[in-house]
């Protein structure tokens, strides 16, 4: 009668291995949302995942880097809701309050663990793979903005019958400003007993005044030099 064959040790192996790390990830997440970042520490984390102390570490470098883990899953999550119901069409204004909107409702879930999460993606290692993988969520939405001011661009400037279309500026930089402003509000909010409505209001503000800046440039003129200046004195 033949034997069954042996199961596969490297398979059981990374089974394990998958095992360990969601227990982990549970384990801190819950930690995390019970009693906040500061108040929790790798030793909780590794005996409510039932792991010892040192294999926490082989999952992540550091507490900070347990946070990233965490919150890159929500922020993710947040992120693909923005961007599931970001209107086809529509004022650049109410699809760029569309994207933002569940970004800033979800910051302030835990603002206390809003702020490590920023600090951690702002100032972590360099060599911590899920500092990385923050900043590839924050890389993609600037992208998101940007295909939203580039798309109203090429609405408002289509040009007429006869005239080609006005060119679209490069919409990076206005993304990068409006991420920023998205970024310190969001922080500076975590310190303060300013309502989310508030918040988003104050956000939707300023970015309505970068969008604008973006899609309205100033026009081209010929401005008089400094020596034209002079000389004409």
């Amino acid at each position: 009668m033949p034997t069954a064959p042996e199961p596969n040790p490297a398979g059981r192996r990374e089974r394990n291995k998958s095992d360990k790390q969601q227990r982990i990830f549970d384990a801190a997440d819950a930690l995390f949302a019970e009693h906040g970042y500061a108040a929790v520490t790798t030793q909780q984390i590794a005996e409510r995942a039932d792991v010892a102390a040192g294999t926490v570490f082989r999952y992540a470098l550091s507490k900070s880097e347990l946070l990233l883990m965490v919150h890159n899953q929500r922020y993710r999550r947040a992120l693909e809701y923005a961007e599931l119901h970001l209107p086809p069409a529509g004022q650049v204004a109410e699809r760029l309050a569309a994207l933002l909107t569940p970004i800033v409702h979800f910051g302030r879930l835990n603002d206390e663990n809003t702020a490590a999460y920023g600090q951690a993606m702002l100032f972590g290692s360099s060599h911590e793979p899920y500092r990385t993988e923050a900043l590839q969520l924050m890389d993609r939405l600037q992208q998101r903005v940007a295909e939203v001011l580039a798309t109203g661009w090429a609405l408002q400037h289509a040009g007429s019958p006869g005239q080609p279309a006005l060119p679209a500026p490069d919409a990076a930089p206005a993304a990068r400003a409006i991420y920023a402003v998205l970024l310190f509000a969001s922080i500076q909010a975590t310190h303060t007993d300013v309502s989310v409505e508030h918040e988003l209001a104050g956000i939707l503000s300023q970015v309505d005044v970068i969008s604008r800046g973006y899609l309205h440039p100033a026009p081209a003129h010929n401005a008089t030099s400094a020596s034209e200046l002079h000389d004409s004195v």
